[in-house]
């Protein structure tokens, strides 16, 4: 279950009409991101940094054999 303010997010962001949609100085302000300090936010490191070997490493994706591939799937173009 996502928390309210992550609901509160992806409702304000995915509004129907554009013109709804939050600006980015709306979407800074909501309480979603109120831990984030914006000010240092490029000064700090990320929590974790993954290790890439090449253009095809895939370790750092869960293996999910039931997964489907979007591209192929019919019912994104409905």
């Amino acid at each position: 279950m996502r928390s309210k303010p992550c609901k509160d997010l992806l409702k304000a962001l995915l509004a129907e009409d554009p013109e709804e949609r939050p600006k980015i100085r709306q979407v800074k302000r909501m309480e979603f991101f109120r831990r984030v300090d914006w000010n240092i936010l490029t000064e700090q490191l990320p929590p974790r940094i993954p290790v890439i070997d090449d253009d095809d490493y895939l370790r750092n994706f869960p293996r999910d054999e039931k997964a489907k591939d979007p591209v192929d799937d019919p019912t994104d173009y409905i």
